[in-house]
C-alpha cells in the first residue's frame, strides 16, 4: 500500500511540475519588470535632483551677484552721503560727529568740556 500511494504522489506531482515551472517563470518574468520600473523610477529622481540642484546653484550665484552689487551701491550712496554732511558740518564738528554716527552707526563719545 505505501508503494501504490508513492507511486500516485509521484505521477500526480510529475503532471504539475511544468505548471510549477510556467508559474516560476511568471513570477520571475513579473519580478524582473518590476525591478525595471523601480530603477527608471531611481533615474528618473536623480535627474529631478541634479536639475534642481542645478537651480539652486544658479539662483544662489545670481542673488550673490545681485547682493554684491546693491552693496556697492549702497556703499557708494553712504560714502557719497558722509562727504556732503563733512562738506556741509565741517565747521560745525559736534553736529557734525552726531550726524556721521547717524548715517554710520558708528557711536561717537563726544568729549567732555572739563
Amino acid at each position: 500500500m505505501p508503494l501504490v500511494s508513492l507511486a500516485i504522489s509521484v505521477f500526480s506531482l510529475k503532471n504539475k511540475i511544468p505548471e510549477f515551472v510556467e508559474s516560476l517563470k511568471k513570477i520571475n518574468q513579473a519580478h524582473e519588470e518590476e525591478l525595471k520600473k523601480i530603477d527608471a523610477a531611481r533615474d528618473a529622481e536623480r535627474n529631478l535632483k541634479k536639475e534642481n540642484k542645478d537651480v539652486l546653484e544658479k539662483t544662489l550665484v545670481e542673488v550673490k551677484d545681485e547682493f554684491d552689487e546693491k552693496l556697492k551701491d549702497l556703499e557708494e550712496l553712504k560714502s557719497k552721503e558722509v562727504e556732503q554732511i563733512i562738506a556741509e558740518l565741517k565747521d560745525a564738528p559736534d553736529k557734525l560727529a552726531e550726524e556721521l554716527s547717524k548715517v554710520t552707526g558708528i557711536k561717537v563719545v563726544k568729549p567732555t568740556d572739563e
